[in-house]
Order: C-alpha cells, then sequence, then structure tokens
C-alpha cells in the first residue's frame, strides 16, 4: 500500500524556495505522516542528498530522495493524504499564482525599460496564461520617416516555472516600406540596448554604454555595428571602441562653433543625445550668422559627423580651424592680458617703492638740518 504524506504550507514554501535557487534534489522524512518544514532538506546534487540520508538514518527518521523541477514533480511523486489534498493544491496554486504575477511584473518593467512601452503589457499576460514553452510578441515603431518591426522572444524556463525576454529581432525599413535588412539583439540583466539604441545602431551610428564583463571590472564603450562582417547567426558583428581609444567627446564637440555648447545644461543634454546615438539638431555660428544642422558623433574616426537641413553631409574642416584659430586667439588674448597685468603690477609696485625710498631720503635730510641747527644753538649760548 502507497504511503500518504500531508505537507504544510512551510514545508511547501521551502521546496519551492530550493527549486528557485537549483536545489532540486530533496530529501523528506519517510517516518513523518505530517511532513513540516524540518522534515524537507535540499541540495544541490544527488551525492549530496544520498550523503544526508545515510548520515540521518535513526528510530524516527528515514530520509528518501526525489528529483523535483517544479511543485508538480514534487506532487507526482509524493502521495499526500486526501483529507488535506483540496486545501494543498488551492495553496499551491495561490503560491503559482504570486509567482507569475511577480514574472509579468518583471517582463513589464523589462520591456518599458528596453522602450518598448507599456502597451504589450495585455497580450503578455494573455500569452503568459496560455503556458506554452515559448512565445513572441510583435512590437512597431516610427521613427521620423523610417519603420522598425521587432519580435519579441519570450521563453521559458526549464528550471522555474517563469518566463525570460532572451532577445528581439528588430527588422529596419526605409520610408517605402523596402525592408533593410534585420538583426538581433539580446536581453538580460546587464549589457541591455534599447529599440531607440539598436535602430541608431543599424543606421550606422554609435552608441556609449557602460558594460559588464563576465569577469572583471565594468568599462565605458561606444558600440557601433560592423556591416562588413556577420556572425554565425547572420548578425552583423558589434565591435567596440574603449575608452582608451581616444574618443573625447566633450573636447570633440569643442572644436564645432556649437551655439548649445555656450549653455552649461544644453551642452549636458546635447551630449547624453549624441551618447544614444541619435543625430541631433544644434545651431552651427558662422560669421554673425546662425545655421540649422544635425550632428552625429563618430567615435572611429574621432570626429562629428554634420548634415544639413536635406541631411546632407557637409564639410566641417574649414570651420573647424576657424575655431580652433579663435581659441588659440582667445589663449594669446588671454595670456598677453595676463603679462600686461603682471607688468602694470610690478610698475606699481616699482612706483610704489620709489616713493618710499623718496620719503625715507626726505626724513634723513631733515634729520640733518634739524641737527646743523641745534648745533649752531649751542654754538651762540657758549
Amino acid at each position: 500500500m502507497e504511503i500518504e504524506y500531508v505537507i504544510s504550507d512551510d514545508a511547501f514554501n521551502e521546496i519551492q524556495a530550493a527549486i528557485r535557487n537549483n536545489e532540486n534534489w530533496i530529501a523528506y522524512n519517510t517516518a513523518s505522516y505530517f511532513l513540516e518544514k524540518g522534515d524537507i532538506f535540499s541540495f544541490t546534487n544527488e551525492r549530496e542528498a544520498s550523503d544526508f540520508t545515510v548520515s540521518n538514518i535513526s528510530e524516527y527518521d528515514n530520509f528518501k530522495i526525489i528529483f523535483a523541477e517544479s511543485a508538480a514533480d514534487v506532487f507526482r511523486q509524493l502521495s499526500y493524504g486526501n483529507a488535506l489534498a483540496q486545501q494543498l493544491f488551492i495553496s499551491s496554486q495561490q503560491n503559482l499564482t504570486i509567482m507569475n504575477e511577480q514574472n509579468f511584473e518583471y517582463l513589464s518593467k523589462q520591456l518599458f525599460y528596453n522602450g518598448f512601452g507599456e502597451n504589450l503589457q495585455r497580450e503578455l499576460r494573455e500569452k503568459m496564461q496560455q503556458q506554452q514553452p515559448d512565445f513572441n510578441i510583435v512590437h512597431t515603431a516610427k521613427f521620423g520617416n523610417d519603420q522598425t518591426e521587432a519580435m519579441l522572444h519570450f521563453k521559458k524556463s526549464e528550471k522555474q516555472d517563469m518566463y525570460f525576454l532572451n532577445r528581439y529581432f528588430l527588422q529596419l525599413k526605409n520610408d517605402q516600406g523596402k525592408e533593410n535588412f534585420t538583426q538581433s539583439f539580446n536581453v538580460g540583466r546587464e549589457n541591455n540596448i534599447t529599440l531607440k539604441e539598436a535602430y541608431n545602431m543599424m543606421n550606422g551610428r554609435a552608441v556609449y554604454k557602460e558594460m559588464t564583463p563576465k569577469e572583471g571590472e565594468k568599462y565605458h564603450a561606444w558600440l557601433q555595428l560592423n556591416f562588413k562582417e556577420t556572425n554565425e547567426f547572420g548578425d552583423f558583428k558589434i565591435k567596440q571602441l574603449h575608452q582608451n581609444y581616444g574618443f573625447d567627446l566633450k573636447a570633440t564637440l569643442a572644436n564645432y562653433p556649437i551655439k548649445e555648447l555656450q549653455n552649461t545644461e544644453h551642452a549636458q543634454n546635447l551630449m547624453r543625445s549624441l551618447e544614444k546615438g541619435n543625430r541631433q539638431s544644434v545651431t552651427l555660428l558662422h560669421e554673425g550668422r546662425e545655421q540649422k544642422v544635425f550632428i552625429e558623433a563618430s567615435p572611429q574616426y574621432k570626429s562629428m559627423n554634420v548634415y544639413d537641413e536635406n541631411n546632407k553631409r557637409m564639410d566641417m574642416s574649414h570651420r573647424q580651424v576657424n575655431v580652433q584659430q579663435q581659441q588659440q586667439n582667445q589663449s594669446q588674448a588671454s595670456t598677453q592680458s595676463k603679462e600686461e597685468t603682471v607688468e602694470k603690477n610690478n610698475l606699481k609696485q616699482q612706483q610704489k617703492q620709489n616713493l618710499n625710498e623718496s620719503k625715507d631720503a626726505a626724513e634723513e635730510s631733515g634729520g640733518k638740518q634739524s641737527q646743523r641747527r641745534s648745533k649752531k644753538h649751542k654754538q651762540s649760548h657758549s
């Protein structure tokens, strides 16, 4: 006859926590009809579980091992008392609902922070409730005259009853609706590329990101697609230009006569936009006139790409020379002004010193005359 067991809520929660921590080897005390928290032990491998059962045999303890990847696995391998079966089932369903809701909230935030908004939440919940091994959700967006279509791929974990967004495939179309190409981008806890950043990279621009390697310290780098080389999946490889490559965005911008750089807040906003890979509108100053243009960072060539209002590339070499000449003139003028100030201060100091010397000489001369008058006065009386 098969022995029936009753599992307490605390013991059930202990089992679920163990499975989430990849401790799938469960040892339970067969000597107890009502399995409490102290009757359940979990291990990451079979050998540890076996060693535990051998070392813990007594009149009141006799442990048996099962391997479980989910709460359902536990129920299939453990017969539990019919009197509390319904209560246990309800408890497990409640715990599963809570876990699924947490999973839904996590995925919703992940979608939002990666630039896919909040309009996919309803479809996400419906597909999660279907409990399929994996599913896809399509997201479309427009950037100017360009259109993107992203297929987001969700997959259920083999070890946990949770879904994860592993990657998305982004298809870029121009304003005529003709497909350009498709590129996949991985999604995880670190090193994520947002939808807008992915769009910018597919247009040949670079984005500046903080990267977290599997080993070692975090670092910053410019990321750009290498359109000359693909990986085994047909995606263009991503090249990284690290900090030591020598591209300084702030210093490079200073070589251009950009009006927005005259305001600290506007300059900071401009740099943040360029670091995201955007082609940003700015105002150029040239011979007293203002001109509206678009710029984008070009870290590979340590420069900026500049476009006119019709998105035609502009040659900025002569204006860069003018800016550099102005900076050089300003530097020379500043140096000359400092030298003049020092010279004036030295002149004042010399004049003050001469005045003091004149006073001292006058006082000394006056003292001698007084002495002579006193001497003559004494001689007349004698």
